[in-house]
């Protein structure tokens, strides 16, 4: 009792759960974890010109090292992450 068989995730899916908790923190999500838990680079994951409109909007930061909401971005993050993960 107690036991739970595990489930085989797929790189979208540990993807998408990785955006939809790491960009509820402050420092957001960093690249080398992403490519740490997928195996792929973050760039291979999300639309880049999805990315950059985001961007462009005021809405993500993205760094050298990170990518994660502004104030404004985490004020609108289901709405985000709904436009950033389809």
């Amino acid at each position: 009792h107690g036991y739970h068989p595990f489930e085989k995730v797929s790189v979208e899916e540990r993807f998408t759960e990785m955006m939809m908790m790491g960009l509820r923190l402050h420092d957001g999500v960093a690249f080398d974890d992403i490519a740490h838990e997928t195996g792929q680079d973050w760039r291979m994951l999300i639309r880049q010109d999805k990315a950059q409109h985001l961007a462009d909007e005021g809405m993500l930061e993205i760094t050298k090292t990170h990518i994660k909401p502004t104030t404004e971005g985490m004020q609108r993050l289901n709405s985000l992450l709904a436009y950033l993960l389809v």
